[in-house]
């Protein structure tokens, strides 16, 4: 399943993502993480709280997932509890850049 088709999906399904579809939001190219930007504000804000739960489950559960591009523009979501999934998805990151983000959170 392509990128663009999970997003699609996630979009307009009433069920919930599997665990192995989310697995390809790990490991997000540049030019996906711009495309996951672009699809990811239409989404409901309960389906982005149900995915960001699911992520970070994922996450601490095999630390060979890479979920950072993910979680780095969820930290700019309106919805707070998905920010706040971001952050906790984060926990391990050492890139720099996420600093300022965090601290306006």
């Amino acid at each position: 399943m392509s990128l663009t088709e999970f997003l699609d999906k996630l979009g307009e399904a009433d069920e919930p993502p599997k665990y192995s579809e989310l697995l390809r939001v790990s490991g997000l190219t540049s030019e996906e993480t711009l495309e996951f930007k672009a699809a990811w504000p239409p989404i409901a804000d309960s389906r982005k709280r149900e995915v960001m739960t699911k992520l970070v489950e994922l996450c601490e559960g095999n630390v060979e997932l890479d979920f950072s591009a993910a979680f780095k523009v969820c930290l700019d979501d309106a919805d707070e509890v998905v920010r706040e999934k971001a952050a906790q998805g984060l926990w391990d990151c050492d890139d720099r850049t996420i600093i300022r983000p965090l601290i306006r959170l």
